[in-house]
């Protein structure tokens, strides 16, 4: 969910640019729609991330995928470019939909289960999760077997999991510091059986 430190530098000063020009919203479909536009063509990823060329040649090489953007997606690219920072650029549109939502007063969090929710089960954690907040929440899910039962919740730099796969390890942690008469084991972690 995070991006990195300089992906959210270049984000957040093209949010402070979109916000004086009033596009913020504006430069995040013109955002989504380049990202759409690179997937859809894999040779104009090639080509953003050739160190061969220079970044007027990627430029005009992108000349028509940032054709369909505004101006000051536009120049954030050809910055980036510049700068020789394409390697950024995979996660520049995340970061910027991280900041743009920070900003919003938007919280994304990302809500992992064992099976896909019920759109009864999602609706009730949404509104669970909007009112523990106090914040509008972007729900992401995501499906992990591996978790057997529960949930995990991420938000920002917190993580509550009560999976009971969390719980079967905090078990596992305590019974290893556990010996069979039932008194503490002192014996060092690696000679523990």
């Amino acid at each position: 969910m995070a991006s990195s430190a300089l992906a959210l530098r270049y984000a957040e000063a093209l949010w402070l640019a979109a916000a004086d020009a009033k596009a913020t919203d504006q430069v995040l479909a013109d955002l989504a729609g380049l990202k759409r536009r690179l997937d859809v063509e894999p040779r104009l990823w090639h080509a953003l991330l050739d160190p061969r060329k220079s970044a007027d040649e990627k430029c005009r090489e992108l000349s028509d995928a940032l054709g369909f953007s505004g101006r000051l997606v536009s120049n954030a690219v050809r910055l980036i470019l510049a700068r020789s920072r394409e390697q950024i650029m995979r996660e520049f549109f995340s970061a910027y939909l991280e900041v743009h939502q920070r900003r919003v007063g938007i919280m994304r969090v990302l809500l992992e289960s064992p099976r896909a929710l019920s759109s009864e089960e999602r609706a009730s954690m949404h509104a669970a999760l909007e009112k523990a907040t106090g914040h509008k929440v972007d729900l992401e899910e995501g499906v992990r077997p591996e978790l057997i039962a529960g949930m995990r919740i991420t938000m920002d730099s917190m993580r509550i999991d009560g999976s009971a796969q969390a719980r079967i390890q905090r078990i596992a942690q305590g019974l290893k510091s556990v010996s069979f008469d039932g008194s503490k084991n002192s014996a060092p972690e690696g000679r523990r059986k």
